[in-house]
């Protein structure tokens, strides 16, 4: 899959129907795991010059930080026990929703995408830092932005 995800990329880089679906947090982390190493392999690989460029996907980083903050939140929910607000969100979630995320088996894997994208933030800050700049903010706001990235 992470091959086919790759060479859709090289071959049709503005058709971003595969990335909104591995992006998408309700969907099983298997297509997570695609998302984050074909990330990873069009960064590292090396470069034939008409491929596309990695740039072309920095417009999702919302989505990437967010599908990261997901993970990270999954992989450490049970080492964070001593955290007051925590315990209160876990009292005030039903028992289904503390059985959905508290799956010992699920925590390995959430762990190793955990791995990956830091690999990835590592290969490439970009993806995670890159700002959209809308129409309705001034340049200082954007330099500011840009200046903190």
């Amino acid at each position: 899959m992470t091959d086919c995800f790759v060479a859709l990329f090289r071959i049709m880089p503005h058709n971003n129907d595969a990335l909104k679906v591995c992006l998408n947090l309700n969907i099983n982390i298997s297509y997570h795991y695609v998302c984050v190493n074909s990330l990873s392999r069009i960064i590292k690989q090396p470069r034939l010059p008409w491929w596309p460029q990695i740039e072309l996907l920095y417009s999702r980083a919302a989505e990437l930080r967010a599908m990261f903050t997901d993970t990270l939140n999954k992989a450490t929910q049970g080492y964070m026990v001593h955290t007051p607000l925590r315990m209160i969100s876990l009292s005030l979630k039903s028992k289904d929703m503390q059985a959905k995320y508290n799956k010992p088996e699920e925590m390995p894997a959430y762990r190793n995408l955990l791995l990956c994208m830091v690999k990835l933030i590592h290969a490439d800050p970009m993806l995670m830092l890159s700002v959209t700049v809308s129409a309705d903010m001034s340049p200082e706001v954007v330099v500011a932005v840009s200046a903190a990235c």
